[in-house]
């Protein structure tokens, strides 16, 4: 197929290739093939210099920049370099203000997609009993309740650690239920 064809069959998600050991689907063979070697450990790009080797090619340039102390990638507006194109692309943001990743539930946006999953990490908790996600607080609430039960066991060794007072959990549940 061609450089267009992949790139359209990526963007719509179709994955025609699939692995026959694992049924994992791929959208282009060499994407199947770069998946195979983290089956078979195959590694076949090595560095001529100290011999750690790869899965693919752009991991050895990758490490090859990063061995050496190479920085090809600088920003025009405050001259910080760096060794990929994708860690100049995300400092940029700096200078732009551009965030382009919303949260799908609170619809607050980020410049990383790893401050979004941070994000969702520490707010949102998805369920498994149920299909929706609930507020993090929300599940803390209830177990500092049952801690303040747990509280009223001398013997309990949470007594340790003095948990929120009843009145504050209140008032978080009304902030909560109000929004």
């Amino acid at each position: 197929p061609s450089h267009l064809q992949c790139h359209k069959r990526r963007q719509i998600g179709e994955k025609t290739h699939e692995h026959n050991q694992c049924g994992k689907a791929f959208p282009t063979p060499s994407h199947l093939q770069y998946h195979k070697r983290t089956h078979t450990g195959e590694k076949p790009y090595e560095c001529h210099q100290c011999g750690q080797a790869f899965k693919n090619c752009s991991q050895l340039e990758h490490y090859k920049r990063t061995r050496t102390g190479e920085k090809s990638y600088e920003c025009r507006q405050c001259g910080k370099a760096f060794s990929q194109h994708s860690h100049l692309q995300r400092h940029k943001r700096i200078h732009t203000g551009e965030k382009p990743y919303e949260c799908n539930q609170c619809r607050k946006a980020f410049s990383q997609h790893s401050l979004l999953q941070r994000h969702k990490r520490t707010n949102w908790r998805e369920t498994h009993e149920h299909n929706w996600l609930k507020p993090l607080h929300v599940i803390l609430i209830s177990n500092i309740i049952k801690l303040n039960r747990l509280e009223r066991d001398p013997m309990n060794v949470i007594n340790v650690v003095k948990p929120l007072q009843v009145t504050v959990i209140s008032n978080i549940i009304k902030e909560h239920t109000l929004s």
